[in-house]
């Protein structure tokens, strides 16, 4: 049987995500005999070396033939019989199978329109044959239980409600994202945005989009390929007051009414809008309704729980788009880009970046296409002759070297003095438990001829991460070497997260890069947006961020990273001997 290649821990990742499907629709349909699939689940889970040889190789003594064939057919991105199985089963039928163990009629699901949380809630509310249905199986006291169960399971990755948002502006450019979107959340449901005009929807051809239905505040639409309701609201008046209800979380709205009534006695709010002395406040923007009832603007992915009322305004000073000088981790069609890097200097260029650092893989990733020695070298001479004839712009001669299993990298020390700037990313072997992944990774970011590390805790957006690591002890090690941390801007990636920069960011002084790891142009905005966002979100500033940097100044401060960590190491060394 023909073998083929390793795969990624991306790919592994989505096997994995499709295989914990499957589980889960075998324990629906009652189902006990899931142990083979548990221990697919697991090999492909920790993807290494080993479950490679599992997968595709002879021996069965571990998979049976038929369960390695379905992995195989997983990894050719062939659905199994039980994928297709699983995919015929309505949202809201998986949903209720867990609470419950029973389905309803399909036929009554597509009657009153049933295809997440807010279609279910509105339709037991509203449709009297759908709540007896569904009386049949919980009392009205267990709705709002199995109501929040469905609504968590139904959550997306932010990516996804991304690619739904900007294939709806393409039918209708006036849209604008509010909620969980516009706040960022790597988790969405349901996708919201706003709509300053009136339009007749059921005359719009939606294609992927099915319409629901409407109400006087908003419509409801279905997007059949991400599975994820859309609620559009329409707002005819006062749009600037009645989006800024809807873009922060509850309690930011509750806090901010609270503060407001502290600073005006006289404050009131009726109807979503706001009232001074029982005269309606005019404002023309959401900064000057800040500004107006006595606040520091606070930007909406910052509207999340209460502290950043108390955030001074240097605080609150956070990076914009329009810092970003560079893009410090781009692949070129050396491996497994899509662009010469002629198409990517001319694209670059055209943003106003003043460089980039091209940074392809290394030799050991094979499915990544990645660069032997030889190949290298003629990628480095290709671009000292294009810097040649550049004027104003730089390319800078990179690579996304991997970690090898005991923290050497794939390239060797003569090689990588000769680079201008390496990434040190985890690719492979992602079997090793929490310390030894952790050494693995302090070796890297010792080594003085690595400046950044790629992707640092291995996760993955709404999934469990690839690798374990004790994050702490990297990021306090990174400080002391100034190492730089990469803010991948992949959006099934988001690493480092938001989460882990805010809680460490005052204890360790990190030097952070916000790139789009990109493979391909069409990429950019959407990885440049995750990026900055991933940053903007953390409360990060713009001397944190080192693509804000000029071209000298960047040059200088590598050339500063390498030369201490050389000393370093060499002190080291010395006093190891003395």
């Amino acid at each position: 049987m023909e073998k083929l290649n390793y795969k990624s821990n991306q790919r592994a990742a989505d096997v994995a995500r499709r295989l914990k499907k499957i589980i889960d629709f075998h324990e629906l349909i009652n189902v006990s005999n899931v142990s083979e699939f548990c221990l697919a689940y697991d090999i492909v889970f920790k993807w290494n070396k080993e479950s490679y040889k599992i997968v595709f190789g002879e021996d069965e003594s571990q998979l049976s033939s038929s369960m390695k064939l379905k992995l195989r057919k997983m990894f050719a991105g062939i659905k199994t019989e039980e994928e297709t199985k699983l995919s015929k089963i309505n949202n809201f039928n998986k949903a209720l199978f867990k609470f419950c163990g029973s389905v309803l009629d399909d036929e009554l699901l597509a009657k009153n329109n049933i295809y997440g949380p807010l279609s279910t809630y509105r339709a037991y509310y509203f449709k009297k044959e759908f709540r007896e249905a569904l009386n049949n199986y919980f009392k009205e006291s267990k709705f709002y239980d199995f109501f929040l169960l469905y609504f968590k399971s139904s959550k997306r990755p932010i990516g996804e409600a991304i690619r739904c948002f900007k294939k709806l502006k393409e039918f209708c450019a006036s849209l604008e994202p509010v909620g969980s979107l516009l706040r960022f959340e790597e988790m969405v449901y349901p996708l919201e945005l706003v709509l300053k005009n009136n339009l007749n929807f059921q005359n719009i051809n939606w294609k992927n989009f099915k319409y629901l239905y409407e109400t006087n505040f908003y419509i409801l639409l279905y997007d059949t390929e991400n599975q994820m309701e859309v609620k559009i609201y329409l707002i005819n008046k006062n749009f600037v007051t009645q989006k800024w209800f809807l873009s922060g979380t509850l309690r930011h709205n509750e806090i901010f009414i609270d503060l407001a009534r502290q600073n005006f006695k006289s404050f009131e709010v009726f109807q979503h809008n706001f009232f001074i002395d029982n005269k309606q406040l005019e404002v023309n923007s959401e900064k000057d309704l800040y500004e107006k009832l006595g606040f520091n603007y606070i930007y909406p992915e910052l509207r999340c729980g209460g502290c950043e009322f108390f955030k001074n305004k240097e605080e609150l000073n956070i990076v914009k788009f329009s810092d970003i000088k560079s893009d410090l981790h781009v692949h070129t069609n050396f491996s497994d880009g899509g662009n010469s890097i002629e198409e990517l200097v001319d694209f670059y260029i055209s943003k106003g970046y003043q460089y980039i650092v091209l940074t392809d893989h290394s030799v050991s990733l094979s499915q990544g296409r990645g660069l032997d020695i030889d190949k290298l070298m003629e990628k480095n001479d290709l671009i000292d002759r294009l810097n040649k004839n550049i004027k104003n712009f730089k390319i800078f001669k990179g690579a996304e070297v991997d970690i090898l299993e005991d923290g050497s990298l794939d390239y060797p020390d003569l090689i990588l003095e000769n680079l201008d700037f390496v990434i040190a990313s985890i690719h492979l072997n992602y079997d090793l438990d929490k310390n030894a992944m952790t050494s693995r990774l302090e070796r890297a970011i010792k080594n003085p001829y690595v400046h950044m590390i790629g992707h640092i805790s291995g996760r993955l957006v709404g999934f469990l991460p690839i690798y374990s690591v004790d994050l702490e002890r990297l990021l306090k090690l990174a400080s002391e070497y100034k190492t730089i941390i990469e803010i991948n801007g992949n959006p099934a990636r988001l690493d480092l997260d938001s989460s882990s920069i805010k809680l460490y960011k005052d204890r360790f002084k990190n030097l952070y890069a916000v790139n789009t790891d990109l493979h391909n142009i069409k990429q950019f905005n959407t990885r440049f947006y995750c990026s900055v966002m991933t940053a903007r979100k953390s409360y990060l500033r713009k001397n944190d961020i080192i693509n804000s940097l000029d071209l000298d100044e960047f040059e200088n401060l590598i050339k500063t990273i390498r030369s201490e960590k050389l000393m370093k190491k060499k002190f080291s060394f010395l006093k190891k001997k003395a």
